[in-house]
């Protein structure tokens, strides 16, 4: 079994499935380089109801920034329009979005590198999560080996991930942030109560791939403390950070409140993050220690797939000796899914080994079910909730030409394509991906 690397170690990831060498190569290299077309639930339409729904096609733009220029745009508040997940910033996304307002008005509005397609009016809103998954259509450039030995890999790999039913559900590194993945630290420090600190880490902290003057702003942060003059020289383009640093110039030691002016579901994203490594961390040791992700051992916990392929989160079921055989086979058929938690305020553990896996990995990180209720931030608190181990993969097209290597496949919400394609890639680099 393949070590990940240490960039990826720093997430919670500490292995690969697949032991063939990486390919190396840069993903988005322009953002047309990364397709990624939303397979959405469409509400249902109304004729001249409360809500717009259109399908979004944006190019390189981060999906908060994005819904902030459409609420300034209708002059509507953000946190009215409804999106069912966020998409990488860097590449060609097509997302269903819902707004507050008329088609007419809606069609008025012009934002370079957006195009509005399939406009219709629905009572429902789109809702965070209500989606089926994601086609993805990309591009590996930078490919510097023979074509023979490319081939081989990409074959190998792939048919690796077949024949096993899928690859390890790990969270991405975009969940942590791929050029300064630091959001789990941020939501470490909100679940443990040091907003200060937590305030620091989103400040601060400069991280090797940023950009220079962006480096500079935070490391000045980090030397001084300066809200103000960290503010005069942090780039106008970083809004959430200016907006922080702006606060704490009129209300120098509220941090809670500085933290408030993020969106709100940045601030969820905090504490997913957190969650999330605790995810990779476990997942991770259940590789080392040997036990399957492709079926049940007793003591798993496991969900049923639901229609459309879906997973029916929050129905776990405990496998035991007497229904084991029943769960494997219909866990080979797809039917079901061993699951490891995003630990929360309700937790759910399983039993043998793996639960002692989970109670070990959260033991380690001094965590409590009451760290994960936040009043101060009501915003960031979670329940929390058990997630597949493994993503399902049915089919990956590939195309390989001189010195790149296209990949085609759909996968179900909750799965990341850079954690299929780092099985292919293996890159120590993570602006890689």
């Amino acid at each position: 079994m393949l070590e990940a690397m240490e960039y990826e170690k720093r997430i919670g990831i500490e292995v690969f499935l697949t032991g063939t060498k990486g390919l190396g190569g840069k993903l988005k290299e322009t953002p047309y380089d990364f397709i990624v077309d939303e397979i959405s639930i469409e509400p249902k339409r109304f004729e001249s109801a409360k809500y717009s729904i259109v399908r979004v096609r944006s190019v390189n733009w981060e999906t908060n920034k994005l819904i902030r220029e459409f609420a300034r745009a209708l002059r509507v508040n953000r946190n009215s329009i409804g999106f069912a997940g966020t998409k990488d910033k860097r590449a060609v996304t097509t997302k269903l979005m819902s707004f507050p307002t008329t088609v007419d008005k809606l069609m008025r509005v012009s934002i370079p590198g957006v195009t509005l397609l399939d406009l219709y009016t629905s009572k429902h809103s789109m809702i965070i999560g209500k989606l089926i998954g994601n086609k993805f259509d990309i591009m590996l450039k930078q490919v510097e080996l023979p074509d023979d030995e490319v081939k081989e890999i990409v074959n190998s790999t792939k048919n690796k991930i077949i024949e096993f039913g899928g690859f390890p559900n790990f969270f991405g590194i975009q969940r942590f942030g791929a050029v300064r993945p630091l959001t789990h630290l941020v939501g470490k420090c909100i679940v443990k109560r040091d907003f200060k600190k937590a305030v620091e880490y989103y400040i601060g902290y400069p991280q090797e791939y940023e950009p220079e003057n962006l480096k500079e702003a935070r490391a000045f942060f980090m030397h001084t403390h300066d809200y103000e003059g960290t503010f005069e020289i942090m780039s106008r383009y970083y809004t959430f950070e200016r907006a922080i640093l702006y606060h704490l110039i009129h209300n120098p030691e509220d941090y809670i409140g500085a933290l408030q002016e993020l969106p709100k579901n940045l601030l969820m994203m905090f504490t997913h993050a957190y969650q999330s490594y605790l995810f990779n961390r476990i997942l991770s040791e259940r590789m080392k220690s040997g036990l399957p992700l492709n079926e049940p051992v007793e003591g798993d916990m496991v969900i049923p797939i639901g229609e459309k392929g879906v997973p029916y989160h929050g129905r776990n079921f405990e496998v035991n000796a007497g229904n084991l055989e029943k769960v494997k086979q219909r866990t080979r058929e797809f039917k079901s899914y061993v699951t490891a938690p995003l630990y929360g305020n309700h937790p759910d553990f399983a039993d043998g080994e793996m639960g002692e896996i989970e109670r070990k990995v959260v033991e380690s990180e001094g965590m409590e079910p009451a760290s994960f209720i936040i009043p101060d931030l009501p915003e960031c608190s979670s329940t929390g909730m058990r997630k597949e181990i493994l993503s399902r993969v049915d089919n990956i097209e590939t195309e390989i030409g001189s010195n790149w290597v296209r990949f085609i496949f759909k996968l179900f919400k909750g799965s990341y394509a850079t954690t299929l394609l780092r099985e292919f890639i293996k890159s120590k680099n993570p602006s890689a991906y």
